[in-house]
């Protein structure tokens, strides 16, 4: 579990009736230290509509296509023999969707769903406190029960989904950082940090479920 990249996209959300994940708007990486708790982060905005949001949390972020993002990341697994870790199917679904075929069945041999084995681990734990496998729970929710006393990850005023859009809608009045109210920039700020926050939660899960299964 250390030895690999944690992944989670952001965007709008599904379309009412629609079957097919909308493409996201950013994907924030972390990336795990060889010793600790701590790690290294950054996020992709696939949007070229998002530059501003770019410009204005440099640190962190950097603009590129989705294809590309994934292209160099693969290079990154092959080189290091690392995986690629998400959450739910939900990633595992956008990137077939919007990957080339090629392309996705080499990634797919990297990927690695943390949810069915976080599953079973509160079961087996009695996390949630009726021997459940946490169906319908969120990420958030696995976090508080595997770390009972520690802060939760940030939070959002408004969903993941409604701040894109409100993000969105500030990109298409400005192309420059600076012109952003202070309201807007803190919902770009926040859904930046929220995307660590679910990047950095799914890789403390991993190390727990890792020390648990390996005793």
């Amino acid at each position: 579990y250390r030895n690999a990249i944690y992944f989670d996209f952001e965007g709008e959300g599904k379309r009412r009736g629609s079957t097919v994940p909308p493409k996201p708007k950013i994907c924030g990486f972390f990336r795990p230290n060889e010793k600790g708790k701590s790690g290294k982060f950054n996020v992709a905005c696939f949007d070229p509509l998002w530059k501003p949001v770019f410009s204005g949390n440099r640190n962190s972020c950097y603009i590129s296509s989705f294809k590309d993002c994934f292209y160099e990341g693969l290079t990154e697994l092959d080189k290091n023999d690392k995986y690629l870790i998400h959450w739910t199917e939900h990633e595992r679904q956008v990137l077939k969707t919007y990957l080339d075929n090629d392309l996705y069945e080499i990634l797919e041999t990297y990927l690695y769903n943390l949810h069915p084995v976080a599953q079973k681990y509160v079961r087996v734990t009695n996390k949630f406190g009726d021997k459940s496998r946490g169906r319908g729970r969120k990420l958030e929710d696995f976090y508080a029960s595997i770390y009972p006393g520690r802060e939760a990850q940030p939070s959002l005023s408004y969903g993941a989904a409604e701040s894109c859009r409100k993000i969105n809608k500030a990109c298409s009045q400005t192309r420059f950082w600076r012109k952003f109210s202070d309201q807007e920039r803190k919902i770009a700020r926040d859904l930046i940090d929220y995307n660590h926050g679910d990047c950095k939660s799914a890789w403390l899960i991993a190390k727990r479920l890792g020390s648990y299964f390996n005793e």
